[in-house]
């Protein structure tokens, strides 16, 4: 799966995790999840159509204090057309490894700050990396209105490991999102997000998407997301987080 298609799905999910513990900062919480994703539609790695994918993305991540790190991959199971010859072909493996160290700004964990590093781990000849690094800076804002409702914003910019045969560029990213809390253990958010396309030669893309949590209990939670953008992908996935 293209890792632009794994950061779409994280933004939203992410932020509905960052909600739950954005007032623990003075303690220690540490996140282990995962879960079950299909897309279909458009690469936003190797910038094919007719591009679908499973794929099991994991995530750990802790929080101490302000500071909060993070380390994440997939596996995936690819239907793409080649660069050769366009033909479609079928692969699996892992995807590129992800390290993100964050900030928190504020004492109430409003504003986060975060450096991201992809590192190309994933198999650039199957459709899982460029081949190349990128690094990426995020800001990330939320918001509780009332006890009931909450906001969040994302602002990030990537600096994309260019690739010599590919008319790559930087891409810029952003997403606002509302949230709802429907029970004391069950949360929904819509999001609206844009993402500068990587290619300079294909159309930037706006998604929106619609999530959903629930928490079992203090230890375990799950997560649901429905996407849709404006390169006619679509994307469905769940995901399970285990709280320590």
């Amino acid at each position: 799966m293209p890792f632009g298609q794994v950061k779409r799905y994280l933004l939203p999910l992410s932020s509905l995790l960052w909600s739950a513990h954005a007032q623990s900062a003075d303690q220690i919480v540490s996140t282990l999840s995962t879960g079950l994703f299909y897309s279909q539609g458009q690469s936003q790695e190797t910038g094919l159509p007719n591009t679908s994918s499973f794929a099991v993305p994991f995530m750990i991540s802790t929080q101490h204090q302000r500071f909060y790190t993070a380390l994440s991959s997939y596996w995936a199971q690819l239907s793409s057309p080649t660069l050769a010859d366009n033909t479609l072909e079928n692969s699996a493996g892992l995807g590129d490894l992800t390290l993100a160290v964050g900030y928190n700004l504020t004492e109430d964990g409003r504003w986060r700050f975060q450096i991201k590093e992809k590192f190309a781990t994933g198999n650039s000849d199957k459709g899982f990396s460029t081949g190349e690094n990128d690094t990426a800076l995020q800001l990330d804002y939320f918001f509780a209105l009332d006890s009931q409702r909450f906001m969040f914003y994302t602002l990030g910019y990537e600096w994309v490991g260019k690739v010599n045969s590919l008319n790559m560029q930087n891409s810029l990213y952003s997403g606002v999102g509302f949230g709802q809390a429907l029970t004391s253990s069950t949360l929904i958010s819509l999001s609206f997000d844009y993402f500068q396309s990587q290619y300079s030669d294909l159309d930037d893309i706006f998604n929106l998407s619609l999530s959903a949590n629930y928490t079992i209990n203090p230890r375990w939670s799950l997560s649901g997301l429905g996407r849709y953008d404006t390169s006619n992908t679509y994307s469905i996935g769940a995901s399970i987080v285990r709280t320590f």
